[in-house]
């Protein structure tokens, strides 16, 4: 059930962003995170929930969780390959910020 082939991505999520990565939850085998990026003036990472459709047998993105901006491709990339050892409060934070970092998310690269 927890294969990247195994999703139903909407062709309007998909417009101008690529499939960066994805993750499954051991868990929960029916839910995992779809991280689209798309290029703009910067580099932003949308963060979605997929949940498995047993009647259409694929996972769907049914919300997005947070979107994350970068100055720097490398920067986005660094944030991705840190994602799955984020604690749970750090995600908290950094989906919160009272006030914006000096350098996104260098506490975590």
């Amino acid at each position: 059930m927890s294969d990247e082939n195994n999703i139903a991505i909407p062709a309007e999520l998909l417009q101008d962003r690529k499939v960066e990565i994805t993750f499954f939850s051991e868990i929960k085998k029916n839910l995992g995170i779809l991280g689209l990026s798309e290029q703009t003036d910067a580099y932003i990472l949308h963060l979605y929930r997929l949940f498995y459709n047993d009647s259409k047998d694929k996972f769907e993105p049914i919300q997005q969780l947070e979107a994350f901006q970068f100055q720097t491709e490398s920067e986005m990339h660094q944030f991705i390959d840190n994602l799955p050892n984020i604690s749970a409060l750090d995600m908290i934070l950094l989906m919160n910020p009272s006030t914006p970092p000096r350098k996104p998310f260098s506490f975590l690269m």
